[in-house]
């Protein structure tokens, strides 16, 4: 038995997953960042309430959304000055966004945290 040969490979392996681990908090740091970004558009659309790839009965039409809720945005209906839906304005200018539908968006959660977020006493809180 090689013990010292073990013992390369689970330091080889630690080594590994020592890096697995801070790629992944890496990782979080820049998406924490984006969100906040798309968090900040959100507000100044006046956007209070908004779900990323998640249904929740706070708006409904994520509920009766008929394909999946991964890759979509979803609000209240809050329209910019021009009529059109906020959301749509806010995945613009973050640069996330395909195609929309009513107070839907679709968008790239790979770069965003995933929830439901409300804007209420003066911060964003996510409450689902």
């Amino acid at each position: 038995m090689d013990l010292f040969k073990e013992i390369t490979t689970i330091q080889n392996e630690v080594a590994r997953c020592e890096k697995s681990v801070q790629d992944m908090v890496n990782r979080i740091k820049l998406v924490e960042k984006d969100t906040k970004k798309f968090l900040a558009l959100c507000l100044k659309m006046d956007i209070k309430l908004v779900s990323i790839s998640a249904f929740t009965d706070k708006i409904p039409v994520s509920k009766t959304f008929p394909f999946s809720c991964s890759g979509s945005a979803f609000t209240l209906d809050v329209r910019t000055s021009d009529g059109w839906p906020a959301i749509w304005r806010v995945c613009e200018l973050i640069d996330m966004g395909g195609c929309g539908n009513y107070m839907q968006h679709q968008i790239d959660d790979t770069r965003l945290v995933n929830g439901v977020y409300e804007y209420k006493d003066g911060y964003w809180k996510r409450v689902e």
